[in-house]
């Protein structure tokens, strides 16, 4: 039976060598350690070695069928043998790639910690394998907690935002990255992809202060576009490249053979080479080819205004100005309206000055005339009262009737006189040939004169003349200071009753002199005294009374001139008061 026993030995051999290969096998995997398949072969046949021998040296009677028993039961224990070896690599194989795993998810955690975005990466089969601080901290707010070993569908399970995150839908496509928008202000995107390994890796950006600032952009370009458009001028703007970035509804209005071109990114060269093809045929073509030269050399001529007709015949101002980045900013005014008003404005100033020239040369026949006849009046005038004078000095040998008739005769040349002289006066002015001629004048000695002269032609009026101690003397014109007193004095006679007193006060200060004349007549009223002093002004109470209404308007130009004032105060039915100020040492105004 020697043989049942060899057979036995071989078959209780194999399990024993598979036992302790699976023992050595959990030990070398510890130790990352991977054994030679031939060492788990080489360790069978050893142990069966002698159980082999004892059959091939067996006894004689040992039969075919025996022999043919022990090599099933030999091939079957190799069998067990190749079996358990297998079953070793592949498990070494596992718990090596896991650990190499393990090893890498230390690594990519160290470098995911450093990533602004939030960084999720799941093994092919949708585990968890690591996660960055910030994705944690995004997921907190979606309401979602990563956890080692999670799978994809537990993190994503109840949102609807990504269907299928990891792109296993039968194609390698990722899905597009998704935004959430919380409640609370707070925007998140959310992408997926997957590298070459096969692992998916998420992505959580809090995007909330982008798409703040995306909004306010947006809001800013809504502003500029309302801006632009409200502009009654139409507008383009060129980048540093002369590509169009903008424009109005007025610039296609106003550009209507250039507006079918306007996009985004537009080059200038573009619409230059359209509109050399477009008016290829312009009636004036030389004036065409300087005024597209002009458009094409528009940097060297920023700022500058240029004036072109469009195609609608109508004049457009244009001009172009940089902008702080190098680019250009265009703008074109329709100014066809305004050239037309100026047009007929021009014209009208023609006919303007046409009519003043034909005044002037009016105004000047009249002043000849005038001048002409008034002194062809003073020459009878002064026959006139030089008669009257005699026929005075005669008064023992005319009647009393007679020197009352003389009386009025001179009153009335005098009246001539006075209107002539006025006349000359005032037209001298109005033509700025009136100079104060200065002098030492005797205020207070000229108004005693005036008075002396009056009360030759208006005996039955009393006029008192009084003075300060000081000595009344300016530097004035003695001429129009003449003027001055004696309309002053004439005036207090017309509008007062010969009963009624009149008084003429010289009051001379240190830096002027006052001249004060006050009458008891009929006064003027009060809504009147504003226009005493205008031209041609007469009140409405010396209806009946002659006058020309143009001495007081002398009265104050010739105080003006000597830099002095005049004002007036009156009462209805009790008199007026003038009082004219006049500096000692003024320098005189002249008319040139």
């Amino acid at each position: 039976m020697t043989w049942v026993a060899t057979l036995a030995a071989i078959v209780a051999a194999g399990p024993v060598v598979v036992v302790g290969r699976l023992a050595s096998a959990t030990v070398d995997t510890a130790s990352h350690q991977a054994m030679p398949p031939r060492d788990t072969a080489a360790g069978a046949v050893t142990a069966i070695a002698p159980a082999l021998e004892v059959v091939a040296t067996g006894p004689a009677w040992l039969d075919a069928r025996s022999v043919a028993i022990a090599l099933l039961a030999l091939l079957l224990v190799l069998a067990l043998c190749g079996a358990g070896w297998l079953f070793l690599a592949l498990r070494r194989q596992q718990l090596g790639a896991r650990a190499v795993r393990e090893a890498e998810r230390l690594r990519y955690g160290r470098a995911l910690e450093g990533a602004r975005d939030g960084l999720a990466i799941w093994d092919p089969e949708g585990r968890l394998l690591t996660w960055n601080r910030r994705f944690a901290d995004i997921a907190a707010l979606l309401g979602r907690a990563p956890r080692a070993e999670q799978t994809m569908q537990e993190f994503l399970a109840g949102t609807p935002w990504v269907a299928d995150p990891a792109g296993r839908t039968g194609t390698d496509v990722a899905p597009p990255p998704h935004t959430v928008e919380l409640p609370d202000g707070v925007v998140v995107e959310i992408a997926h992809r997957r590298d070459a390994n096969g692992d998916s890796i998420t992505t959580l950006r809090d995007v909330s202060a982008e798409r703040a600032a995306q909004r306010l952009a947006a809001a800013s370009e809504a502003r500029f576009r309302d801006g632009i458009e409200n502009m009654a001028e139409g507008f383009m703007l060129w980048d540093g490249e002369d590509r169009l970035v903008a424009w109005n509804r007025q610039a296609e209005i106003l550009l209507p053979v250039q507006a079918p071109l306007f996009r985004v990114g537009l080059n200038f060269a573009e619409v230059l080479a359209h509109l050399a093809r477009f008016n290829g045929g312009h009636a004036q073509r030389e004036t065409w080819l300087a005024e597209l030269e002009m458009r094409r050399r528009r940097r060297e001529r920023l700022g500058q205004v240029s004036t072109f007709r469009s195609s609608l015949d109508r004049l457009v101002e244009s001009v172009d100005r940089a902008t702080s980045d190098g680019g250009i900013v265009s703008t074109y005014r329709d100014v066809t309206d305004q050239r037309r008003l100026l047009e007929r404005l021009h014209a009208g100033e023609i006919d303007l000055r046409r009519a003043l020239t034909a005044e002037r040369e009016m105004n000047e026949q009249q002043r000849r005339f005038v001048a002409m006849a008034s002194h062809e009046f003073r020459t009878p005038l002064a026959i006139i009262d030089g008669a009257a004078q005699r026929l005075q000095a005669m008064a023992g040998v005319v009647a009393v009737d007679a020197a009352k008739r003389i009386a009025r005769i001179r009153a009335a040349v005098s009246r001539m006189t006075e209107i002539i002289d006025r006349t000359l006066a005032t037209a001298r002015l109005d033509q700025g040939r009136i100079e104060a001629k200065r002098q030492r004048c005797d205020v207070l000695a000229l108004a005693q004169e005036v008075v002396r002269r009056q009360q030759t032609i208006t005996p039955d009026y009393a006029i008192a003349v009084s003075g300060g101690a000081a000595p009344a003397v300016i530097d004035a014109d003695m001429m129009l200071l003449d003027h001055i007193l004696t309309n002053l004095v004439s005036n207090a006679v017309k509008y007062s009753r010969p009963e009624a007193a009149i008084d003429l006060r010289i009051d001379p200060g240190p830096d002027d002199v006052v001249i004060e004349i006050t009458d008891r007549g009929i006064g003027i009223p009060e809504d009147e005294l504003g226009q005493v002093f205008s031209r041609f002004f007469r009140s409405r109470l010396v209806s009946g009374i002659a006058g020309t209404g143009i001495g007081l308007y002398l009265v104050r130009e010739f105080v003006a001139m000597h830099g002095g004032t005049i004002a007036v105060r009156s009462e209805v039915d009790r008199g007026t008061t003038f009082t004219v100020r006049l500096p000692r040492r003024e320098a005189l105004a002249a008319v040139a």
